[in-house]
């Protein structure tokens, strides 16, 4: 990762183990949800629908 020697690691509490894999799958969610926004909006204003990717 390219801000790995400037940012630690991610802590997860043991007590919930699923929590990890809820909590990467609501950030790949949400990741394409802004991706789908932000391409909706460039053809909005005029844009190439890849101009913020």
């Amino acid at each position: 990762h390219p801000c790995a020697g400037v940012m630690p690691s991610n802590l997860w509490p043991g007590e919930l183990t699923e929590l990890r894999d809820y909590g990467y799958g609501l950030y790949q969610a949400l990741d394409g949800l802004g991706s789908r926004v932000l391409s909706a909006l460039a053809l909005h204003i005029g844009l190439p629908e890849t101009w913020f990717a």
